[in-house]
């Protein structure tokens, strides 16, 4: 079987053009335009999903954050305004 080629080898020049050494259609061919643009679109709306989802979930540490910390402060208050002695 001599006729038998190797990957990656291409017996016509336009074919090694189009789809390169990996077998492949290159990244820089028109045909993979329409799906490269869908795969961006899609990748940009996950990315600005996530980050709405990240800056929420902070917000809402940031807010439990300050209810633990007021809660601290008033407690440390009552228990130097209460006198020696009386209720433990």
């Amino acid at each position: 079987m001599a006729d038998e080629q190797q990957p990656g080898t291409y017996g016509d020049p336009t074919d090694a053009v189009i789809f390169g050494a990996e077998g492949g259609l290159r990244a820089d061919h028109p045909l993979l335009r329409r799906a490269q643009e869908a795969l961006k679109q899609q990748f940009e709306a996950n990315r600005s999903r996530l980050q709405d989802e990240l800056r929420e979930k902070a917000n809402a540490l940031k807010v439990s954050l300050q209810k633990s910390f007021k809660f601290y402060i008033n407690r440390k208050r009552v228990e130097r305004a209460r006198p020696e002695g009386l209720l433990p």
